[in-house]
């Protein structure tokens, strides 16, 4: 992985050599068609979209290609069989490199990690008395 310090998705995809860079390009069009409303940026030197809080990462390594998803991790137990084929740790899946990306799994991943997320923010926004008044 390059060295030097990114600050915008396009400067880290460009980094790579071309064949890589279509490769992130497709991952990065996916994640985009998938939540027209996530906000692009990097974190942590990678590329990543907020939408209603941290929605997916992605990157590119010498024999992979990453995506990662923060908590909740619902994501590895709802596609636990389309992930079967690819390594799996707590937060990160690997796509071998040379192989084709799975971008439909990719697009999925990210529409069920934008309604957590929503979901997720529409409890944050309910206060108090509307938790506790009754129906």
């Amino acid at each position: 992985m390059p060295s030097e310090r990114f600050q915008t998705v396009d400067q880290y995809i460009g980094s790579f050599p071309e064949d890589v860079q279509r490769n992130l390009e497709a991952i990065r069009r996916v994640i985009r068609e998938a939540e027209p409303e996530a906000e692009e940026v990097i974190s942590y030197q990678m590329p990543a979209y907020r939408y209603q809080g941290m929605l997916i990462f992605f990157g590119a390594f010498k024999n992979h290609y990453a995506i990662s998803v923060p908590p909740p991790n619902a994501v590895f137990e709802v596609f636990r069989e389309e992930l079967s084929p690819y390594k799996v740790s707590k937060s990160t899946i690997q796509f071998p490199a040379g192989r084709p990306l799975p971008l439909d799994l990719v697009s999925d991943i990210v529409r069920l990690r934008a309604k957590e997320n929503l979901a997720k923010a529409k409890l944050k926004r309910k206060s108090p008395v509307q938790k506790g008044a009754p129906e």
